[in-house]
């Protein structure tokens, strides 16, 4: 399944220094009794020219000379007493080196026009850029219906800052001890507050004694209840870091402060949690220090890790962090990642944008950047800024477009917000493998990295395999498995080869006599390894590298003649005649796909009465049970020329390597324990 190509939703403004501009996205809340919620909207800061509400809602402009060292916050409310909707928007300014506020209010007086005014602070106590503005909430009386928050702004050295919404009263500035103790060491990349209601659920789930600490002296449960901050510090001086270097410090921030600040001491200011260290990840030990992008999944407690190989999710509600998923495409540059659900991750890659399964490691929807809108830079890459999960919808930027993908799981547009989409299943998978850092080899090629290539660019596999002889035990092992694929390296095999690793399944019964029959009269590569290996690049225990384009031949097989249900019921929509006649008769069920393969050039014309049996459950006769199949003894010289002169029709009779004729009769393969 493909991806649809994205919405453009605005053509986003230019940054008046074109090499040195930045564009800064950030997402826009709105409160109501002290619940923060993220509405439908982002708020844009570009460099020299505007803060802008998109979808646009409205513009505020900024001198030329002015830059923003992080992403806006936008809050938007509805006051209680009369019908006026007022929203703030807060920026950081540079090199003004300020904190800047636009307010816009309308709905009021009976006009139609806002009433825009701006405030600004300005930072003296810090020479570091501001890293993050976010919003605390302070309760929901009708006192503090003006100002129902406080503003809490983060600097690179660890500083952190709590303001008045109106921007005018400092409440205080503060760099706690225990960041203190590494600002010369460490620099702060990440912030993330959360309310205090969703890190019961998830983050303080098995850490009670957290949530009592982050409490304190509270007695009455929601209720003035503090909000929580984590902050992710990198190593400075060093391009490349250890994650067992990266720091991640849990802070817990009041509800309200009390109205004598000078005689707060440093907990009561900001309460000091814990202090993490995220572990290495096996194989891939150093990371550039400016690619590392950090996010953090309030519902799972999951702090993501995202850099151009792939993607990492840590689990910090553990009493140690561990890594719950992960994906790394050695030979991928991803531009951005951004995780969507527990176990999909939508990026941007070299060639495709795609939705992966990290449980799996497969892509499950794929769209090639050629179908995506292209912006005036050439070289502009995709970076996506945030998911909506009820509208099933990621938002993305690349050069000054803002355009948005579509990831609902279904085109009907009715309820597709109100049902749970699946997630990580092994069905979807089957068949949609990506490389990874532990399976792969040296040599060989991986297919998924060719995957958004054009068809022109792909080498179709070969059709023989010289170096091997038929078996029908690897038949019989292929259908006994279900499979994942990494690469080989031998020469002899197709280039789309692959090595085919286990999983255990029940094969049904057509299928396993249609696999044995193949086995021996076609060209499929099947390899019998209890005789010695004829191949000097091949190794015993590798004895499934050429089943991979097997298992490809069965697939599209399948898939074709599944084509057939599809008809009957265009059929029946499109209301043509003979629709009764394909109710009655249906051509196939994904039953019969393996079973029966009529249109195939070797299909059965009869059929043993085991299996007919198995076609039809209702017969009164019961089939024999079966038993594990063995491979049979080899037949006396006088069998097998006795079988040849008789048997003309037998799979014996066709030269190796080439399909039977389409007269052939399949013999059924009865593997029952008097052959054994």
């Amino acid at each position: 399944m493909d991806l649809q190509p994205p919405s453009v939703l605005a053509q986003l403004p230019r940054p008046l220094h074109a090499s040195k501009g930045k564009t800064h996205i950030g997402e826009v809340y709105s409160l109501s009794d002290s619940k923060k919620r993220k509405r439908y909207e982002v708020a844009v800061a570009v460099d020299g020219e505007a803060v802008n509400i998109y979808n646009l809602v409205t513009s505020y402009a900024v001198p030329p000379q002015s830059s923003f060292s992080c992403e806006p916050c936008s809050v938007r409310r509805k006051l209680s007493d009369k019908s006026v909707v007022k929203r703030q928007t807060y920026v950081a300014v540079n090199p003004q080196n300020e904190i800047k506020c636009f307010v816009e209010e309308s709905g009021g007086n009976g006009s139609s026009a806002p009433v825009i005014s701006s405030a600004s602070f300005s930072v003296k106590d810090s020479s570091t850029p501001t890293v993050f503005i976010g919003i605390v909430p302070t309760g929901s009386s009708q006192v503090d219906e003006r100002n129902p928050f406080d503003i809490l702004t983060v600097h690179q050295d660890g500083r952190v800052r709590r303001l008045a919404a109106d921007l005018d009263n400092q409440h205080w500035s503060l760099q706690h001890s225990e960041l203190a103790k590494i600002s010369s060491s460490h620099a702060v990349q990440a912030c993330f507050l959360v309310e205090f209601e969703d890190a019961k659920k998830a983050l303080f789930k098995r850490r009670q004694d957290l949530a009592a600490l982050a409490l304190g002296d509270l007695v009455n449960s929601n209720v003035d209840e503090p909000s929580v901050l984590l902050l992710v510090s990198h190593p400075t001086g060093s391009k490349e870091i250890k994650l067992s270097d990266v720091k991640v410090h849990m802070f817990s921030v009041p509800a309200k402060t009390p109205s004598q600040e000078r005689t707060l001491d440093e907990s009561q200011k900001l309460k000091h949690l814990l202090t993490l260290s995220i572990p290495d990840i096996k194989g891939q030990e150093l990371f550039e220090s400016s690619g590392l992008e950090w996010d953090f999944h309030t519902g799972s407690a999951g702090l993501n890790l995202s850099f151009a190989k792939g993607f990492v999710n840590f689990d910090l509600s553990q009493y140690k962090p561990t890594v719950t998923s992960q994906f790394i495409l050695e030979n991928e540059d991803f531009s951005s990642l951004m995780r969507i659900s527990p176990q999909s991750v939508i990026g941007a890659g070299n060639s495709i944008v795609a939705l992966f399964d990290t449980q799996y490691k497969s892509i499950q929807r794929s769209i090639s950047l050629n179908d995506i809108h292209e912006s005036n830079s050439s070289k502009a890459r995709t970076k996506f800024i945030s998911y909506y999960a009820k509208l099933g919808i990621a938002v993305a930027t690349k050069g000054n477009t803002l355009f948005a993908f579509d990831l609902s799981s279904s085109n009907s547009l009715l309820g597709s917000s109100l049902k749970r989409s699946r997630d990580s299943l092994l069905i979807d998978a089957i068949g949609r493998g990506i490389g990874s850092s532990a399976s792969q080899s040296v040599g060989g090629t991986d297919w998924s990295l060719t995957c958004g290539q054009p068809r022109s660019q792909k080498t179709a596999p070969p059709s023989t395999v010289p170096c091997r002889r038929t078996s029908r035990l690897v038949a019989l092992m292929l259908c006994q498995n279900s499979m994942s694929i990494r690469k080989t390296n031998c020469p002899s095999l197709p280039r789309h080869s692959s090595t085919l690793t286990s999983g255990p399944s029940t094969p049904a019964n057509g299928l396993l006599n249609w696999a044995i029959y193949l086995s021996t009269t076609s060209r499929l590569p099947f390899a019998d390894h209890s005789s010695p290996v004829s191949c000097p690049h091949c190794q015993p225990d590798h004895s499934s590298d050429e089943l991979a384009y097997t298992l490809q031949f069965f697939l599209n097989m399948a898939r074709s003649r599944s084509a057939a249900l599809e008809e009957t019921t265009q059929a029946i929509t499109s209301g043509e005649e003979n629709s009764t006649e394909a109710i009655q008769n249906p051509e196939a069920t994904l039953q019969d796909i393996f079973r029966e393969p009529r249109s195939s050039p070797w299909s059965t014309t009869s059929a043993s009465p085991s299996q007919q049996a198995a076609t039809h459950p209702a017969s009164p006769k019961t089939p024999q049970p079966q038993s594990v199949p063995t491979k049979p003894p080899p037949p006396s010289p006088s069998t097998q020329s006795q079988t040849s002169s008789t048997s003309p029709s037998t799979p014996s009779a066709h030269p190796a390597g080439s399909p039977p004729p389409p007269s052939t009769t399949l013999p059924p393969a009865k593997w029952t324990s008097s052959q054994t």
